[in-house]
């Protein structure tokens, strides 16, 4: 991955990326443009840009995503439009307005007038970074300096350029990425209308320069982008590569799948980020010390739970050389799968444990190939039924349901439907879902016994999909609400004030189901295609 910075700003700016992918295994060069940085002395040209990223790039391996931001983004389009053979997919940030007209003749204007000052607006620069930015993304855009007097040479050089055309051109995937409250938001629907293989995300509570007001949701999105483009590599070639660029001297492997559980409240989430502690990166650790990997391991996951969310039946799996599966052994006479278990078991922290490891069959992608993911959330709202052994995963409500208004509103949400009103910051086809299941009951036996259990299952979720639709039937059991009515803001497209999401440690993945052998490769093509209703509810 190549990261491509903005306006008067330095590759500095990715540094919080950098760390989360580097963490993850993943080559990624931040790369300072013409004008910028360690190449103030160089004129910016959209010839010298292209130089550079094409450095970046081949020693990458000679293809890459390219990554930008505000003015990287123009530069990683025109980049891919013009060299498309070295680019695997396109991540455009901030950038949804062509750089012509009123909106350039004014930045230009009022950045050159800033440029102007007796410092530069060094001072300026600083007190904004202050005044919008988290400490660390100010420390990290603040820490490359700035480069006040390059802005009429970029925007006289961006006129130039037609991004919306670039984008026509592509045949590699494209995600457009913009801050919610980002003011170069102005024709982001034209920007994806464009792409032949687009897609728009939206990063919640963030402005411009989206990656450094919300790091861990703009991170999530590039670890998203490179696991789309490794499952696209994989189905379209028909080979599971190892992790990495393709090199045919490297050893042979298999593709280990792993079942597993967890207790998700020492976590925060699955999904590795800098500084904490997450499923993933103590997993990939044992791995990586178990199996004595010469390179980190990296998992691709089912489903990507939320902090605090617990699993019983979660799925993932990992490329392993086949040297290093055989030697799992050791001096056992048990099969490498048997093997791998019972060392991770002497070598995990207690709040995680893998059931099962054996080799994939062909096709198996944990998190491509799933024909469904089942998720149960439990409540308990009369004091008989709280169990102090149970507090962290069961939820204490202080108000009693009505489980059977609760099934009566859950019923009118089943089918393929978008669930664009209940998915946080998620926009576009990407939350079209297929919910199968969603009951609540409240048993009368077993270890639920009286305590109000929804049963949730589709063949994906997007991102607090599930919380927030059990959030909703919390309102209707309350009596808040009628039965009616979460379906009425599912029909609405919007996330209604009202639905609060409900809290992560009473939800859990208990199941996720796949194929035959046989269709595993199909189905992963499948759940890869773009996203379109079949029907109107």
């Amino acid at each position: 991955m190549v990261l491509i910075h903005g306006i008067r700003v330095t590759s500095a700016m990715w540094r919080y990326q950098q760390d989360a992918l580097a963490a993850t295994g993943r080559a990624a060069i931040a790369i300072d443009l013409p004008g910028h940085g360690a190449r103030s002395d160089e004129p910016f040209t959209i010839d010298g840009a292209m130089a550079v990223v094409r450095e970046a790039v081949e020693g990458l391996g000679a293809k890459a995503v390219v990554v930008g931001l505000s003015l990287g983004g123009f530069i990683a389009i025109t980049y891919a439009a013009r060299f498309p053979d070295t680019v695997a997919g396109v991540v455009a940030a901030d950038c949804s307005a062509e750089p012509v007209g009123i909106a350039a003749l004014s930045f230009e204007i009022v950045a050159g007038a800033i440029g102007r000052l007796p410092d530069h607006g060094e001072r300026l620069n600083h007190l904004m970074l202050d005044r919008f930015l988290p400490d660390e993304g100010a420390r990290d855009i603040a820490a490359g300096g700035f480069s006040p007097l390059v802005v009429a040479d970029v925007v006289s050089e961006l006129r130039a350029t037609d991004p919306c055309a670039d984008l026509a051109s592509l045949r590699v995937p494209v995600w457009i990425v913009n801050g919610e409250w980002d003011q170069f938001r102005l024709q982001e629907r034209k920007f994806v209308r464009s792409c032949a293989d687009g897609r728009l995300v939206i990063i919640h509570r963030a402005g411009h320069l989206s990656n450094l007001m919300a790091p861990v949701e703009f991170t999530r999105v590039l670890l998203e982008v490179l696991d789309d483009v490794d499952a696209r590599r994989t189905v379209e070639a028909g080979v599971r590569d190892l992790p990495g660029p393709i090199d045919d001297a490297r050893a042979p492997a298999v593709r280990v799948r792993l079942d597993l559980g967890y207790d998700g409240t020492g976590f925060a989430g699955w999904a590795i980020q800098p500084g904490l502690r997450t499923v993933q990166g103590v997993l990939e650790e044992t791995l990586a010390t178990v199996l004595r990997l010469p390179e980190p391991a990296r998992l691709t996951v089912a489903g990507r739970t939320d902090a605090g969310v617990h699993a019983r039946g979660q799925v993932a799996h990992l490329e392993v050389p086949l040297d290093a599966w055989l030697a799992v052994v050791g001096r056992s006479d048990v099969d490498p799968g048997r093997a791998l278990v019972s060392r991770l078991a002497g070598a995990l922290p207690r709040d995680v444990v893998v059931h099962r490891a054996m080799v994939a069959p062909d096709g198996f992608d944990a998190r491509f190939a799933a024909l469904h993911r089942r998720y149960s959330y439990r409540i308990s709202d009369r004091v008989e039924t709280r169990d102090p052994l149970r507090r962290r995963d069961v939820v204490w409500h202080r108000r009693e349901l009505d489980e059977v208004a609760m099934a009566g509103a859950a019923e009118r949400l089943l089918g393929e439907r978008d669930f664009a009103a209940f998915c946080r910051a998620r926009e576009g086809a990407s939350t079209i879902r297929a919910l199968q299941v969603f009951s609540w009951a409240r048993p009368s036996e077993g270890p639920d016994t009286g305590l109000v259990v929804a049963v949730v299952q589709a063949d994906a979720f997007c991102h607090s999909m599930v919380r927030a639709l059990v959030g909703a039937c919390i309102a209707v059991g309350e009596g808040r609400r009628r039965p009616d009515w979460p379906a009425a803001v599912l029909a609405g497209g919007l996330r209604d004030p009202g639905s609060t999401v409900a809290p992560a440690h009473g939800l859990s993945l208990d199941e996720v189901a796949y194929p035959a052998a046989e269709a595993l490769a199909a189905r992963a093509k499948q759940t890869r295609a773009k996203r379109e209703l079949t029907r109107r509810p």
